[in-house]
């Protein structure tokens, strides 16, 4: 009750722009904090799930109140107390109850912030965070896709629909914390490509079946990856398949969808800017891809030739084009081709007309 107070106090000073009184003071809530924590840790291994999972659920809300209110004035100073227990919030992942694991996947969205955004990590304290932060990747990753892998029929016989309808819970909550945990470009130095590949893979996979899985799920991972830093994207390009699956499944989504969804224009920003980092060897693996993640070659040329996109990014789109002549149909890569060839001349024109310009500036100036 006492977090969610705090809460309901920054979401109403959110929504009417005006400054309302901290319900509590600080020195209440820092105390209160250090208190909740040193004694709740115990109780995530209490015999009653009920229990478990109300614990877990109390704390999830003191770090979001904390993150949302407190954490400018004195939010550093609680960092090691959440770091104290967020090892054993990230165990109760594995707990034989569904309502503990996804009370656990939402706070440890929340906690995190405490443990790995830059202002609270370490490179050289953390080094038993970065092992765990590396087995959550793993974990959520796998959370998803046990419940993808029941939508397409995969999963292990004998499921009962508590188990599956649990499963789907995880999934929309996985895809979340997900999305925050990729958010802390600090830690992209402490990952392998291969581990990232497989976060990143899961939550476009939500999206390549975002016709038989629940609408909740397919939203929550378009916003947890338009939420991933540019500089993770730089980072890949060229050292995994994650931009070209990345490209291959918005432009099968942007192939494929009639009708406009709320997420329509995220799915379009993505592909700008995925577009707009990638290189030759990731542009080799979306045509490479195009089989197991289908979409249209025209519906992808004709979004370039909309958006005008630069001749740099074309130049890279025609070597991999040329690169692969036994993939792609002789008159689609001569589109590719073209369009290059047309953006190369526009430029040229286009700086002789500056270049004119300049000229007369120079004459009038002569002349006066």
């Amino acid at each position: 009750d006492i977090c969610s107070a705090c809460i309901g106090d920054a979401v109403c000073e959110k929504e009417d722009d005006t400054n309302h009184d901290v319900p509590f003071a600080d020195a209440f809530v820092h105390d209160f904090t250090c208190k909740i924590c040193d004694v709740i840790v115990n109780v995530f291994h209490d015999d009653i799930a009920s229990v478990r999972s109300m614990a877990l659920f109390a704390i999830g809300n003191t770090a979001l109140a904390l993150k949302e209110c407190y954490r400018e004035r004195f939010a550093p100073h609680l960092s090691p107390s959440m770091k104290q227990l967020f090892p054993s919030a990230c165990e109760c992942l594995g707990d034989r109850d569904e309502k503990v694991v996804a009370n656990a996947i939402r706070s440890v969205s929340h906690i995190a912030y405490f443990v790995y955004h830059p202002g609270y990590f370490s490179d050289v304290d953390d080094a038993s965070a970065v092992f765990v932060y590396r087995a959550l990747l793993s974990k959520l990753s796998a959370k998803l896709n046990f419940a993808l892998d029941d939508a397409v029929g995969e999963s292990p016989v004998g499921l009962t629909w508590k188990q599956r309808n649990g499963a789907k819970k995880h999934a929309w909550g996985s895809c979340t914390t997900l999305g925050i945990l990729l958010s802390f470009s600090n830690m992209q130095s402490h990952l392998d490509n291969e581990l990232l590949e497989l976060a990143i893979g899961s939550l476009l996979r939500c999206v390549q079946l975002s016709n038989i899985i629940h609408e909740k799920i397919t939203a929550a991972a378009i916003n947890a990856i338009a939420g991933l830093p540019i500089s993770l994207w730089q980072y890949l390009s060229c050292k995994c398949d994650s931009i070209g699956r990345g490209l291959a499944t918005c432009f099968g989504f942007l192939s494929e969808k009639k009708s406009i969804t709320s997420y329509h224009k995220d799915v379009e920003s993505m592909a700008n800017l995925l577009i707009v980092n990638a290189k030759k060897t990731d542009f080799c693996t979306l045509f490479l891809l195009q089989e197991s993640i289908p979409f249209s070659a025209e519906v992808f040329y004709h979004w370039l030739v909309a958006q005008d996109v630069d001749v740099g990014v074309l130049e890279e789109i025609s070597a991999a084009v040329s690169q692969l002549p036994q993939i792609l149909d002789v008159s689609v890569a001569q589109m590719f081709l073209s369009r290059t060839v047309q953006q190369h001349i526009r430029q040229d024109l286009s700086c002789k007309v500056d270049d004119s310009s300049l000229l007369l500036d120079e004459n009038n100036d002569d002349e006066l």
